[in-house]
């Protein structure tokens, strides 16, 4: 009996004269030799999948069609189940090949060429993309950890026989998972990895199906939802303890969602239950621990551990309360606001529960602070733009598009508050004023578009110059107001050291301020009037550094960091007042378009098209359960009542929103959409 072994060396390297040499002997192979071989192609397989040999993996393929024309391909395909049956832990090739990002060797196992050993591999059961290896990870997780986008691509655009085009909703989950499973991991993904997933996602979420609609506004499943999150928010209170792990950030940002969700299914409840004050606080408090912005400083002066869930057990209870009424009353009711204003149903929550009135104090701080911040990112971007090309006054229009959104306080859309609101409108002359109101008070998008396409074509050639000088007004109201608050909580955090008797008081707010970047928060864009401020901040330093004789070295060197960044202050003031007491200081300005500012020629193109074509043929339809799905994407009505009103919950999302607003612009002029007759979901 021929002993087949003797060629299996050959089986990834041989050369015409050897594979001559197998044609001829191949006649003499019995069963039990022909069974062999396979099990060798098959270790072979694997082996390649790991190395990525594209030249032995072809020649593996050139013994698999010869054995397959010298048998019955039937016969063979037994052979292969066979040899199979001998390795209990054959792993998965696609698998092997992802984890190891070899695109060439995909390309190959994909191609016509290598059909008939995919054909061999697909009845094994080896090559599947729900299996997965001793770590628990598919090859779609694999590809996506690799960073390879050209593997990426193989695996989804290029799997035989069209497959994902008939079965889009097993693609949507098996990515969308792993994308959310690494997202959570916090696993370096590159930009360009990034944008494929999320334009995978968007393109296969971008148009409405109405075989999956269900209903959304039953009540058994409001219920079931409201249960979830009582369940959530008393886990949350067992974590006892004082560190900020992932996990409990994890379960706030899942409680905000739910929240999310929640409110927009039962505004009946308005008068009731404080939905979006609770919402905004949670956001606020997850992105002060997820990121790093100045803007932290007022939110965790503001808001703490203990207040969050002091404000959500509040919470939690009234929620109980209501539930018996909630699922006794009409489905269709539960979706309409009380007819009352925002003024008045905060008086009713509170009347009711007087224990949510500190959460309404809090609330209203850090607002007003989320809506300056937005508002000054805007009006700045506006200064530099160019007023005499269509980019540039479409950055003036979304500025002002932005403040009139801010400017108002609504039950559905609470921004500033009416004080600073009237403060902020104070300083603009009357004709601007009279725009930014208009803007404010419109019902709908589409309504402030056509006021704005009336005020544009009445308009003049300095116009948008006025306009531009007119938000820089604003900016620097703004930037005034920000800075102030920010030294004043510097100031606050250094009192209470100061006056604090309890050592882990001290503690706290001694890593709280190690936190802060505090020379980046004095030196930006500061005015002579703050100089006192500097050192008032001073003086309370050096009281600390009096009054702490038994100073640790971490405090000693946080003390003598703050004094550094105090002297450069002072020496930046003294520089300052010279220049300006000589006539010679000068406000500059950016005069060059930078990436920031096509971002926000995106948003405003991208926000008129979507209302229009809400308004006019109803394309987009209302998703309230997009946050269910695994990597949530902003599309739709989502994603336009996103930049129209700015949904302050997708700063917490694992997916940043400019990511998919520039994906969505992209579907839009590739589809067409204006030609369409189908709905657009979420």
């Amino acid at each position: 009996m021929n002993q087949p072994k003797v060629w299996f060396p050959d089986l990834l390297k041989s050369s015409a004269k050897s594979k001559k040499k197998f044609i001829t002997n191949f006649g003499n192979y019995d069963h039990e030799s022909i069974r062999k071989l396979c099990l060798e192609i098959l270790n072979k397989t694997e082996k390649i999948a790991e190395s990525g040999d594209v030249d032995g993996f072809k020649s593996l393929n050139w013994f698999v069609e010869h054995i397959s024309g010298a048998v019955q391909e039937r016969n063979f395909c037994d052979y292969f189940i066979y040899a199979n049956n001998d390795s209990v832990t054959r792993k998965n090739i696609l698998v092997l090949i992802c984890k190891h990002s070899h695109g060439d060797i995909l390309n190959c196992l994909f191609s016509e060429e290598f059909k008939l050993l995919w054909n061999f591999l697909v009845k094994l059961q080896i090559v599947s993309l729900t299996s997965t290896d001793e770590e628990q990870h598919n090859a779609i997780y694999y590809a996506i950890r690799s960073n390879n986008v050209q593997l990426l691509n193989i695996l989804i655009h290029k799997w035989p026989n069209d497959y994902f085009c008939n079965n889009a909703e097993e693609l949507d989950e098996l990515l969308s998972l792993a994308y959310e499973e690494l997202k959570l991991k916090n696993v370096l993904l590159t930009d360009e990895t990034q944008a494929f997933v999320e334009n995978v996602l968007i393109n296969l979420r971008f148009f409405h199906n109405n075989s999956n609609s269900k209903p959304l506004l039953s009540s058994k499943l409001i219920q079931s939802r409201i249960e979830i999150l009582i369940a959530s928010i008393e886990k949350l209170q067992t974590f006892c303890s004082d560190s900020m792990d992932e996990r409990f950030l994890y379960l706030v940002k899942f409680i905000a969602r739910n929240v999310y969700v929640l409110k927009r299914q039962l505004k009946c409840t308005y008068s009731k239950l404080p939905w979006e004050e609770i919402e905004f606080c949670l956001i606020a408090f997850v992105f002060s621990h997820t990121t790093d912005e100045d803007i932290n400083l007022i939110y965790s002066s503001v808001l703490n551990k203990a207040k969050i869930l002091t404000y959500l057990d509040h919470f939690s209870r009234c929620l109980c309360k209501e539930l018996n009424c909630i699922t006794n009353l009409e489905t269709k009711k539960l979706s309409i606001y009380p007819k009352m204003k925002r003024d008045e149903l905060i008086k009713n929550i509170i009347n009711i529960s007087p224990e949510f009135a500190p959460l309404y104090a809090d609330y209203m701080v850090i607002r007003d602070i989320h809506s300056l911040e937005t508002v000054k990112k805007y009006t700045k971007l506006s200064l530099s733009a160019n007023t005499n090309d269509k980019e540039g006054q479409l950055v003036i229009i979304r500025a002002l598009q932005v403040c009139g959104e801010h400017f108002k306080n609504t039950v559905e859309s609470p921004k500033l508050s009416s004080s600073t609101c009237e403060l902020l409108l104070s300083l603009l002359p009357r004709d601007t004023r009279q725009i930014i109101i208009d803007l404010r008070n419109s019902l709908s998008h589409s309504n402030s578009l056509g006021r704005r396409l009336e005020i544009e074509e009445n308009a003049d050639l300095d116009f948008f110059e006025n306009i531009k000088n007119d938000v820089g007004k604003i900016n620097a109201a703004i930037t005034e107001i920000l800075l102030k608050r920010k030294i004043s909580e510097i100031k606050l955090f250094l009192k209470k050291i100061v006056d604090s008797e309890n050592s882990d008081e001290i503690k706290e707010n001694m890593a709280i301020l190690c936190d802060l970047k505090l020379q980046s928060i004095l030196s930006k864009e500061s005015s002579l009037s703050l100089s006192n401020e500097i050192e008032e901040i001073e003086k309370l330093v050096t009281e600390i550094n009096n009054e702490m004789n038994d100073k640790t070295y971490y405090e000693a060197q946080l003390l003598d960091k703050i004094f550094h960044i105090i002297n450069v202050e002072k020496k930046k003031f003294e520089k300052v007042q010279t220049s300006y007491m000589s006539g010679m200081l000068v406000q500059n300005f950016t005069t060059y378009k930078n990436d920031k500012s096509l971002q926000v020629v995106v948003e405003m193109l991208l926000l008129d098209i979507m209302s229009i074509l809400e308004d006019s043929n109803k394309n987009l339809t209302d998703n309230l359960l997009f946050l269910d799905e695994n990597s949530p994407m902003l599309v739709g009505r989502n994603l336009r009542n996103h930049l129209a009103h700015g949904n302050a919950l997708c700063d917490i999302l694992q997916n940043k929103p400019s990511v998919s607003i520039a994906l969505n612009a992209k579907k839009i002029i590739a589809e067409n959409i204006a030609q369409q007759k189908k709905k657009l979901v979420n």
